[in-house]
């Protein structure tokens, strides 16, 4: 049986966790919102692992599109 989660998404990247270990690193960051991983691993509260992270693909316009006309029409999470 398998359980808990594949990544962790939040402001500054994305997170997953090692297959053998289960310890977390940082897959992605927002480097095209200013994120940097001294930033990053500045604002956890844990060691954790940046040695695989990349800088994350700005999103297109057209999923800017989706996100802003779809997902939060009404701009309450993105603006």
């Amino acid at each position: 049986m398998r359980g808990g989660p594949e990544a962790v998404v939040t402001t500054m990247g994305v997170m997953k966790f090692d297959q053998e270990t289960k310890e977390m690193f940082v897959a992605e960051y927002y480097e095209h919102m200013g994120v940097t991983l001294d930033v990053l691993k500045e604002n956890t509260g844990f060691e954790i692992d940046v040695s695989r992270a990349i800088p994350a693909s700005s999103p297109t316009e057209e999923e800017l599109h989706i996100l802003r006309t779809m997902v939060d029409p009404e701009g309450i999470y993105m603006n």
